[in-house]
């Protein structure tokens, strides 16, 4: 269900639990019991652990969007330049920006 093409195609045991985690993190913000400290947390080490898969940076948010998109996120295009972000297409938006950030983190 996760293999996306690049590196070995599937997410490999901590991998799977790390999908599973972010999901049931994206679950239990959505339903109060969860703050976004504790999700930027789980979508780091998730995109760590696809790294030292050598996942190509795309393949990991491809992997990544998955995950956002079957939480019901989406990214909110479209939107003027004036007009605020939905909550939702924010939240999408900081974990894709927060993925990025931890991949290159280190200089890669």
């Amino acid at each position: 269900m996760d293999g996306l093409g690049g590196g070995s195609g599937t997410l490999e045991g901590d991998g799977r639990d790390l999908a599973a985690q972010l999901r049931m993190t994206l679950t239990a913000l959505a339903a109060g019991v969860a703050t976004r400290v504790e999700l930027e947390a789980v979508a780091c080490a998730l995109v760590s652990n696809l790294r030292e898969q050598n996942e190509e940076p795309e393949q990991v948010l491809l992997r990544i969007k998955r995950i956002l998109a079957e939480a019901g996120l989406r990214p909110g295009r479209g939107a003027a330049p004036d007009r605020e972000l939905s909550p939702d297409a924010q939240l999408y938006r900081d974990v894709i920006g927060w993925c990025i950030e931890h991949y290159y983190r280190d200089g890669r």
